[in-house]
């Protein structure tokens, strides 16, 4: 199978068999309001967190929220503006890997093509911050259509529950996979004339798109009971209104577009900005993220540990600007575990154990689809960690629960104990993580070094099946490695003992004996 096809592929499997026709109206509709129907701005709006945190919208798209708090018009050309640029990249990405070697001139329509879909479906309008100070989603269509593309929750239901509906580059995205299965069917239909003939390629895809793949060339009888859509449709590609609104076509986007539809997280936004200003945030080649603080930069690998910078000082966390290399500035490292310590002590360490106190939703990422929801009660082992949000310090712990393994949100800086408590392991415990006082054996066949420190001097060979007690622990890197102080003889040091990122490798060497 091409990788490259895989994000594509597992998109247009969850269109399938999604179908809910008791969808009632307004589903999962929170603090309702209205709008206009004008750029940005469409009615109606409902509660965005319903269908993921508000946290993951605030650290992924700060550009492309439309605040209704701001001089209308100003604000509508600004967002328009970011939102255009985030679609044109977006597009651009999609039909490059959907389509390796497509030519400029498809290139150009299809983006054009994304845009004006984008434009008729919600006149360009997803979040908005309204001035109750909620953050809110679009909805269309009795409350049945979700945001940018109008993912409709009777007919893609499954989808929409597990928020792809509501994160703006999923669903730019899953529409973009519905829309270019039409648009490469319509190349061949005899209504449109051939697949060059691009006005009529648009047409027939996006009829299609609305009305199902029977409606390709329903825009060619002007009797169709939906003839008016496709009116609104052609009026809205002659018209081209919405260019009003950009005042900046070539305005580099907010967003790392190639980064988020590949369902990653944490990712920066393009630019190639090198004169650094003081506790600002920059991305290096590598992907590190470093706060420029008194003439040096200050890197922690991931942009995911960037908040943790502000240990360090006044860091204005945020998006980081990408730069091409470090400008001859001094480069400082930090390893995230002590760093983000340091920065906020109430943060339960990977390793530990927390009791839940309240059903809490457990997700594939933080910012994720939903997994299943662990109910209060349950008692968990941390494997991983991420904090967002300054000052808030929202805090989210990987677990596994019921062989799911996911991030859980465990509150923030002020609630997190009403969130979730950390408890003593218990006994009998099946994660492969062992607790001070507990036994290990060394089952590497090859035996595994004992070294002064987590990769410091050699001591000695632990030779295979030895069983060792556990004094300490020690999580250190991006992958979370996992490094044991123990006594073997006459010497005290560190045996690394596997990682629990991106996948839980201990088992091949150590194992905890029950």
């Amino acid at each position: 199978m091409n990788k490259q096809s895989l994000f594509f592929i597992i998109i247009s499997f969850l269109t399938l068999n999604t179908f809910a026709a008791s969808t009632p109206d307004y589903y999962k509709c929170n603090y309702k309001e209205g709008g206009e129907w004008n750029y940005g701005r469409a009615p109606n709006v409902c509660a965005a967190s319903p269908f993921g945190p508000d946290s993951t919208v605030y650290a992924s798209y700060p550009h492309l929220i439309f605040s209704d708090s701001a001089s209308r018009t100003a604000e509508r050309t600004r967002f328009i503006t970011e939102l255009s640029a985030a679609i044109r990249d977006a597009s651009e990405y999609y039909l490059k890997k959907r389509k390796p070697g497509v030519s400029s001139a498809e290139l150009g329509q299809w983006k054009f093509a994304i845009q004006l879909v984008a434009a008729h479906e919600s006149r360009l309008s997803h979040y908005r911050k309204t001035t109750d100070s909620r953050l809110k989603m679009m909805r269309g269509d009795v409350g049945h259509g979700h945001g940018l593309m109008q993912i409709d929750d009777r007919s893609h239901f499954n989808p929409i529950s597990t928020g792809i509906a509501w994160n703006l580059i999923t669903n730019l995205t899953y529409a973009m996979d519905i829309f270019y299965t039409q648009w490469e069917r319509a190349a061949s239909q005899s209504c449109v004339g051939g697949a060059s003939n691009w006005k009529n390629r648009i047409r027939a895809a996006w009829a299609a798109y609305n009305g199902g793949p029977g409606s390709i060339c329903r825009w060619t009888n002007s009797g169709s009971a939906w003839a008016q859509n496709d009116k609104n449709f052609l009026d809205m590609y002659n018209g081209q209104s919405w260019k009003t609104y950009v005042s900046n076509s070539a305005l580099p986007s907010s967003i790392d577009a190639s980064c988020l539809i590949e369902q990653k997280e944490n990712c920066a936004a393009p630019g190639n900005d090198t004169s650094f200003v003081e506790n600002n945030l920059y991305q290096l080649p590598d992907k590190s993220t470093c706060a420029y603080i008194a003439g040096k930069l200050h890197c922690v690998t991931e942009n995911r540990d960037a908040i943790c910078l502000r240990s360090l000082g006044n860091v204005k966390v945020g998006s980081a600007t990408a730069i091409s290399d470090s400008g001859g500035k001094a480069i400082v490292k930090y390893d995230r575990h002590s760093l983000c310590a340091k920065y906020d002590s109430t943060l339960i360490a990977i390793g530990a154990s927390i009791k839940l106190q309240k059903n809490i939703n457990l997700r594939s990422t933080p910012g994720g689809t939903l997994l299943v929801t662990v109910p209060s009660g349950q008692t968990l082992q941390i494997s991983d960690f991420e904090l967002r949000n300054s000052p808030t310090n929202d805090r989210y712990y990987q677990v596994t629960y019921n062989n799911k393994k996911g991030y859980l949100y465990a509150g923030n800086d002020s609630d997190h104990s009403t969130w979730a408590a950390q408890v003593a392991t218990p006994t009998g415990s099946t994660s492969s993580l062992a607790q001070v006082g507990e036994s290990i054996s060394i089952v590497n066949k090859a035996g595994i070094n004992l070294r002064s420190a987590p990769g410091g001097s050699l001591i000695k060979l632990v030779p295979v099946k030895t069983t060792l007690k556990v004094l300490d622990s020690i999580i250190s890197g991006t992958n979370n490695d996992v490094y044991y102080k123990v006594v073997y003889g006459s010497s005290t040091g560190y045996i690394y003992s596997g990682a629990l990122l991106p996948s839980n490798t201990m088992s091949n060497w150590t194992q905890k004996i029950p």
